[in-house]
């Protein structure tokens, strides 16, 4: 639990005066309905809204202003994802597969960017791109139909895919869908070869820019 001597920015380690915090009702500067973080040149979060503020927590949080995942291969792939978007914003070609941020008690979260331009560059002065996280429990879930047809795969291996996309591990799978995990462990090796993935974390990403709007 949070110390009642601290202050939300002292808790997630934000330097004095680097955020403003803003709410979507009060706010047109981050017009979205999913979590978003703008991000300058330095990987430093220079404004964030309501739904990103309450994503914080131990396994995603803003350390010196700078997204951070509490997952050390989530972390790296993070950090990865944010150098390639600030070096390649400058030629407006940005990240084209998210990240996967995987969290202990809580579904993952998928991290994408979206170019700045797409909200009009004088909201957000500073910033190279806008980090959007989705929290795996709300976001739109792939259609199991549209994944089947664009991966070959079976009704079991779709069901399974689409479980998989809602941020569920094997042993939550496997209880869900009334299968052994010894079951779900071999429709999920047919999976990652007819996506052509070899990790969850991996899959994952890739089951939701299946999901996720086409960027303007």
């Amino acid at each position: 639990m949070r110390s009642s001597g601290l202050t939300s920015r002292e808790w997630f380690g934000w330097p004095k005066g680097s955020l403003q915090i803003v709410s979507c009702r009060d706010s047109l500067r981050l017009q979205l309905n999913c979590a978003a973080l703008a991000i300058d040149s330095r990987g430093i979060a220079i404004d964030l809204n309501h739904p990103a503020e309450q994503l914080l927590g131990w396994d995603f949080s803003l350390r010196a202003g700078r997204p951070v995942a509490g997952d050390p291969a989530s972390d790296r792939r993070l950090q990865q994802f944010i150098a390639g978007a600030i070096a390649a914003e400058r030629s407006a070609t940005l990240p084209s597969e998210p990240v996967v941020i995987v969290r202990k008690e809580t579904p993952w979260l998928v991290a994408d960017a979206m170019p700045v331009t797409s909200f009009g560059s004088d909201f957000f002065s500073g910033a190279r791109f806008i980090l959007v996280l989705t929290d795996m429990t709300v976001r739109s879930l792939p259609d199991e139909t549209r994944l089947r047809m664009i991966f070959s795969l079976s009704a079991a291996e779709g069901k399974l895919a689409k479980t998989l996309a809602a941020g569920h591990g094997i042993e939550a799978a496997a209880s869900s869908l009334s299968i052994s995990r010894e079951t779900v462990r071999a429709q999920l090796r047919a999976i990652f070869a007819k996506t052509n993935t070899k990790r969850q974390a991996e899959l994952s990403a890739l089951l939701a820019r299946v999901s996720l709007p086409t960027r303007s």
